[in-house]
């Protein structure tokens, strides 16, 4: 009997559904304990009501499946998605690499070590945004010129001028160019293996949401 419950518990959706309850749970309590105004949230309060809100879209989002309308063209997103997985572990492998050699260069420590390595690296290499001089632990200054103006001064390369740049092409070679132009045909191959099937995923999907109702 134990190993049963142990199953169930552990599937991966019946886990989405136990954080789905526990989230909802949440949220109402916060809007019970708020019922008079939202004047007197706390940051921990709204910030339990931003998630709930957020999952209760992505959950209407989900349940459009069951429809035909939606459901032949948003299932092959889904697998498609779903069959992703496999290549944003060597995504998440190679921005972890660059984070971990930007954190041991030790430019920038503001918020936390950590994510001060983080975003720069993750805005590098999953957005294509950076600054050089910012990855360069240094800012540019303003300096008044003759007539009253300012204009900005560059910072002189830093001693990890070198470090800095070679990481960053790397980084923006292999993650920002090669990876990330990898996954759109990635994602554009999958899709278009589900789009030719969709009909059957939309059948077989209409059919596990409604032995899921009737179950209930």
């Amino acid at each position: 009997l134990v190993l049963p419950v142990w199953f169930y518990i552990l599937n991966f959706k019946n886990l989405l559904d136990i954080g789905g309850l526990f989230l909802d749970g949440l949220g109402l309590r916060v809007l019970w304990d708020n019922r008079d105004g939202p004047a007197h949230l706390d940051v921990g309060e709204r910030g339990i009501l931003a998630a709930w809100c957020a999952v209760r879209w992505i959950r209407v989002l989900y349940l459009l499946r069951g429809y035909r309308a939606f459901g032949t063209r948003l299932l092959p997103i889904l697998y498609a998605c779903r069959d992703t997985a496999a290549f944003l572990v060597v995504v998440i492998f190679s921005l972890s690499a660059a984070v971990h050699a930007y954190y041991v260069l030790g430019l920038r420590s503001e918020p936390g070590h950590f994510y001060a390595s983080f975003l720069p690296m993750f805005r590098l290499s999953i957005l294509g945004d950076f600054d050089l001089f910012e990855l360069e632990g240094t800012d540019p200054t303003l300096v008044q010129q003759a007539g009253g103006e300012f204009a900005p001064n560059d910072p002189d390369p830093t001693e990890y001028y070198a470090y800095v740049h070679t990481l960053f092409f790397l980084t923006a070679g292999g993650i920002t160019v090669g990876l990330m132009n990898l996954l759109v045909g990635v994602l554009s191959t999958n899709y278009d293996r589900y789009e030719s099937t969709s009909d059957a995923l939309f059948t077989q999907s209409r059919c596990a949401l409604v032995a899921s109702y009737a179950a209930n």
